[in-house]
C-alpha cells in the first residue's frame, strides 16, 4: 500500500500554489511597471513586496479563479469515499474495503477531440467460484441493471453512467450484489 494523502492536504496544496504562482507573476509586473517611473533598486524591492502582498492576500482570500466550483464539486465527490474508510493513495487512487470485498476506485482523464473526459473506474477484487490452481480467467463482458461489467482476473471493472455525481455507495452495493448473486467470493 502507497503513503496516505488526505484531501484536505491536496486542497491545502492546491490553494498554496495558486497562492504563489499569482504572487511570483505579481513580482515580474508590478517591478516592471516600478521600472518605469523609478531606478532598478526601488522598482526590485517594490516589485518584490507587492508580490509578497499579492501572495497572502491570495492565500486569505482564497480560490478566486473561474474553475473553483469545478474543483471543488471534482473533490467533494470523493468526500463520501472519505466518510466510508477509503484511504487516497500516493499512487492517486482511493482503496479500501466495503463489505469484505477490497475495492479501489481509480479515476482517469482522457483527452478526445480537445475535450478532456473525467471518470472514474471502479475496480473490486474477488475470489473465483472454483478453486483450481489451473483455473485462468479470460477477459468477459457481461450486462447487468448497472451497465457492463469486465470480468478478468479475479476483478471486476466498472465505469459508472454518471460520471460528475457518481453515487459510489450505490454502484458498490450493486456490484457487490451482483458478485454475490453469482456466489463469487472475497479475497481472505
Amino acid at each position: 500500500m502507497g503513503k496516505e494523502i488526505s484531501l484536505k492536504k491536496i486542497k491545502q496544496d492546491q490553494a498554496l500554489n495558486s497562492a504563489l504562482k499569482n504572487g511570483i507573476i505579481g513580482v515580474f509586473v508590478y517591478g516592471i511597471l516600478a521600472l518605469l517611473n523609478n531606478s532598478v533598486d526601488t522598482a526590485v524591492i517594490k516589485g518584490i513586496v507587492f508580490g509578497i502582498i499579492i501572495f497572502f492576500l491570495r492565500l486569505l482570500i482564497g480560490k478566486l479563479s473561474w474553475n473553483k466550483s469545478k474543483k471543488k464539486s471534482k473533490l467533494k465527490k470523493y468526500d463520501e469515499l472519505n466518510e466510508l474508510g477509503f484511504i487516497f493513495n500516493d499512487n492517486l487512487y482511493f482503496e479500501g474495503v466495503f463489505r469484505a470485498f477490497l475495492i479501489r476506485i481509480i479515476p482517469y482523464s482522457m483527452k478526445k477531440n480537445n475535450r478532456l473526459t473525467e471518470y472514474d473506474v471502479i475496480q473490486v477484487f474477488y475470489q473465483s467460484k472454483s478453486k483450481k490452481a489451473d483455473d485462468k480467467d479470460e477477459p468477459e463482458i457481461i450486462k447487468y441493471y448497472l451497465g457492463e461489467l469486465l470480468f478478468y482476473d479475479k476483478c471486476v471493472c466498472f465505469v459508472p453512467k454518471d460520471n460528475v455525481n457518481t453515487n459510489f455507495i450505490e454502484n458498490l452495493e450493486g456490484i457487490i450484489n451482483i458478485l454475490s448473486r453469482e456466489e463469487y467470493k472475497t479475497i481472505t
